[in-house]
């Protein structure tokens, strides 16, 4: 895990000086950036006239149609960084390296091992989408991106869950599903598939109660933290 942490460290010093270099001192390319980052810049001078934790409450309730979490996200970063575009876009890169993460995590947890584990989280670095500087990259501040992390971090959850033979793991897919929902409202739709899929195939297992159980527990969690918002 040593390596990891290595691995990532890299990775944002990297993403750090191309974005400096290339995007951060630029007007957005997608100009819904704006709406966003307006939000997240609003959020900090919020806490500069407020305090830390009314900042947070107001981020948190501060409801859009879309998602919610981004300016919350912003709101940590920016009272450790200070507020600018280049400290926005870090947080698409922390959202992908927390995915990076879970996904060795995962694998690790299903096969008892390093190398295949390091062999996913290889193929999930090579791919040319997060670091292409197009719609929904790396350096494209909408919730696209953000939501795809917290959407794999949360399969990752769910794989740990031995198909819902671990209650600690169902417990967190909950918490991972909900999250995903405060990011990108929209992916509402694809969990109420997933779900409904998930029981069906439960039902048909011979100890379907204990584990249908701790299906539902997971979706009542999730529906505990983004049903509010």
């Amino acid at each position: 895990f040593v390596g990891l942490i290595v691995v990532s460290f890299l990775q944002f010093a990297l993403f750090e000086r191309n974005a400096a270099r290339y995007q951060a001192w630029i007007y957005p390319r997608w100009f819904d950036q704006v709406q966003y980052l307006t939000e997240a810049y609003q959020g900090h001078e919020y806490g500069l006239s407020h305090g830390f934790l009314a900042a947070v409450k107001h981020t948190l309730t501060n409801v859009s149609p879309q998602g919610t979490l981004h300016d919350f996200w912003a709101l940590l970063v920016f009272s450790i960084t200070g507020p600018s575009r280049s400290a926005a876009l870090a947080i698409n890169l922390l959202g992908f390296l927390a995915l990076q993460a879970s996904l060795f995590v995962s694998v690790r947890r299903m096969t008892g091992g390093f190398t295949v584990a390091w062999m996913a989280l290889g193929f999930l670095m090579a791919l040319k989408c997060p670091w292409s500087g197009g719609p929904a990259s790396t350096v494209d501040f909408r919730l696209d991106w953000m939501a795809a992390c917290a959407y794999g971090i949360a399969l990752g959850a769910g794989i740990a869950t031995d198909a819902f033979r671990s209650t600690r793991w169902s417990v967190v897919f909950g918490a991972a599903v909900g999250v995903v929902l405060l990011t990108r409202t929209l992916t509402a739709v694809y969990f109420l598939l997933i779900f409904a899929a998930l029981l069906t195939g439960l039902l048909s297992r011979a100890d379907r109660w204990a584990r249908s159980g701790r299906l539902l527990g997971s979706a009542l969690i999730a529906l505990a933290l983004a049903g509010p918002a």
